[in-house]
């Protein structure tokens, strides 16, 4: 199988990759950037337990080509949340009744970054 690196580094939420649908890929995959760090050395054997994955993110593939595909950043700080806020009857509860008393809202989505990817990081499919 191929090695999916980063080709192209767009902006802090999105990336190009060096693989597409010649490779397989198809738009809504879910991929995750990461870097080769230091082996990992089991303290009781001695073994080498493989090199550690430094994780950049996650992101899916939001257009595909034939050799290359855009891949956004999908992490968020927190998740989409419904507000609603009803009123404290009062002074004015007839008035609210008209009117409505129950206001909603919605807590917007803080998308998050990348995590400084280079062009040859490695691109591991998730699903």
């Amino acid at each position: 199988m191929k090695i999916i690196k980063v080709a192209q580094i767009i902006d802090s939420f999105t990336l190009v990759i060096n693989a597409g649908l010649a490779d397989g890929l198809r738009k809504g995959t879910v991929v995750m950037i990461y870097d080769i760090g230091p082996h990992i050395i089991d303290p009781d054997t001695g073994d080498d337990l493989g090199a550690l994955e430094i994780v950049k993110g996650t992101g899916v593939i939001s257009h595909i080509q034939d050799r290359i595909a855009t891949v956004e950043c999908n992490m968020v700080e927190n998740e989409p949340r419904k507000i609603i806020r009803q009123s404290v009857p009062g002074a004015l509860s007839g008035l609210e009744k008209m009117i409505g008393s129950t206001k909603t809202g919605e807590i917007p989505v803080q998308r998050k970054t990348f995590t400084d990817p280079q062009i040859g990081s490695l691109i591991k499919i998730i699903r």
